[in-house]
């Protein structure tokens, strides 16, 4: 037996894998709200043959949603191959990786005597010894038959080798100019198509832009029912109401506040996940994302939390509604005009600074902030 299955301790594997705060969800019975999206990513595939970018912010489930739509793309018999980007990724070297998984079989440019020679090798035997770049890479993907493939790329914001993006733009134009078998589908981080893509305007009508947008409350109702259905237990109206709250949205934070909540109510003998439940889950969620933050940047929001926290989640939550940046006229502050507020944040650089190439708006200087604050604020004022 596996520790994970031990459920002596009350705790079954079902409760803990209800909700997977740290783990994509790879099960569409437990993917919430995100069939039209996940619609679209199949109707872009099979009926457009067109190649896809799925954007938006961090947390906002488009790592869940490609596993889901991976596993239904290897049900209706694709051949699936799926590969992380990071900041070392090169050209070459991923698309190396990725012919590797192509089994030869499938290549059509052989006679057959010679393809029966080759049997068991892969497309990135046919490679060169010399660095691959695109056109020889869309010649040879262009001779793929009897199969169709799916490549997908996801984390594709953190690349940061020079030419990449262009090289990979350029793939794409040449396997929708040859009609090649093969589908790219990319994934990153981003608030609009071109900030993650470029300005690409030859690659326009071959590719379809697909923004992962925060859920609706309905929808993150659905994802705790579905988690609930799965552990077998029961959330308080008022618990469900108060996740729903703080979550904005996001089904990371979601699940983060519900994984915790289950965890505590299970471990005191109950099925019942009540509101006292989730506000330790808050503490416990504020733990994990310290660690995550700048000992200064932790230090700096401690502080503007015990000056005013309504004002801090005024603005957290202005961020978190508009996608990561915010106008001064987003925040919504009881009795605090826009010029107060404009020197609040103005006096608040530590945390907030002018968004990049946007004008009048602003942005967290790191990743997660908003919603950090948001939870904190919010658990200052309960105890208060």
């Amino acid at each position: 037996m596996l520790a994970s299955d031990r459920s002596d301790d009350h705790i079954t594997p079902q409760v803990r894998e209800a909700f997977t705060p740290t783990q994509p969800v790879m099960s569409r019975s437990l993917l919430a709200g995100r069939l039209d999206p996940l619609r679209q990513l199949i109707e872009a595939v099979e009926d457009h043959r067109s190649h896809i970018v799925l954007y938006g912010e961090r947390g906002i489930g488009k790592t869940s949603l490609l596993g889901v739509f991976a596993n239904l793309a290897r049900d209706a018999e694709y051949l699936v191959i799926r590969e992380n980007c990071g900041a070392d990724t090169t050209f070459d070297e991923l698309f190396r990786t990725i012919s590797a998984q192509i089994p030869l079989l499938y290549y059509g440019g052989f006679a057959p005597s010679e393809a029966q020679s080759r049997a068991g090798g892969t497309i990135a035997d046919l490679l060169s010894d010399s660095q691959v770049g695109p056109n020889q890479l869309s010649r040879i993907w262009s001779e793929i038959i009897g199969t169709r493939v799916l490549v997908i790329l996801d984390e594709f914001d953190r690349t940061e080798q020079p030419d990449f993006d262009r090289d990979v733009v350029e793939l794409i134009k040449n396997l929708s100019d040859s009609a090649a078998r093969v589908q790219l589908v990319i994934a990153g981080v981003s608030r609009t198509l071109r900030t993650l893509f470029g300005h690409s305007p030859s690659i326009r009508r071959n590719i379809t832009g697909i923004p992962l947008l925060p859920m609706d409350d309905f929808e993150v109702a659905q994802l705790v029912e579905l988690g609930e259905r799965h552990a077998g237990l029961v959330f308080d109206p008022a618990a469900k109401a108060r996740i729903i709250g703080l979550a904005h949205g996001r089904p990371h934070l979601a699940r983060l506040i519900a994984h915790h909540a289950s965890l505590r109510a299970v471990a005191s003998g109950r099925k019942a996940v009540g509101l006292s439940d989730v506000d330790h889950s808050i503490v416990l969620a504020l733990n994990d994302m310290e660690t995550r933050f700048s000992e200064s940047t932790v230090e700096a929001a401690q502080s503007l939390l015990k000056k005013r926290p309504d004002l801090v989640a005024s603005v957290a939550q202005a961020s978190l509604r508009h996608g990561g940046t915010f106008a001064v006229e987003e925040v919504v502050c009881d009795g605090l005009a826009g010029e107060n507020l404009e020197r609040f944040i103005s006096g608040s650089s530590t945390l907030i600074a002018p968004a990049e190439n946007l004008s009048r708006r602003y942005s967290f200087v790191e990743e997660g902030l908003p919603a950090y604050l948001m939870l904190a604020a919010n658990l200052t004022r309960s105890a208060a």
